[in-house]
């Protein structure tokens, strides 16, 4: 039995406009296009965007790709990541790049 990987996106706007997305689930190679869609859609729309990665269950090369150019592109983009998320980063030496540390 196969299952699918699953990403839930929910969007939030503070009153000062900054758009807050959350994602739960797996971040990988089948739901990266997911959250880049609608990191795109936030920074368009506004330069103030955190994306809140705390309740993800997985996250592979493939989402820290995303994030990593993400980044690049949108370099006001705040990114709260969740321990397996912080772990993954740590190994790959990507940190300071994606969260500032």
């Amino acid at each position: 039995m196969s299952r699918l990987a699953s990403l839930d996106i929910t969007t939030d706007r503070d009153s000062g406009g900054q758009i807050r997305l959350i994602a739960s689930g797996e971040l990988d190679i089948a739901t990266c296009e997911l959250l880049d869609v609608a990191i795109r859609s936030a920074a368009t729309e506004t330069g103030r965007t955190i994306v809140d990665l705390r309740e993800l269950d997985f996250c592979d090369s493939s989402g820290l790709a995303l994030l990593l150019h993400a980044r690049r592109r949108h370099p006001s983009l705040t990114i709260l990541p969740g321990d397996s998320l912080m772990r993954l980063a740590k190994l790959a030496r990507v940190e300071a790049q994606l969260f500032g540390a």
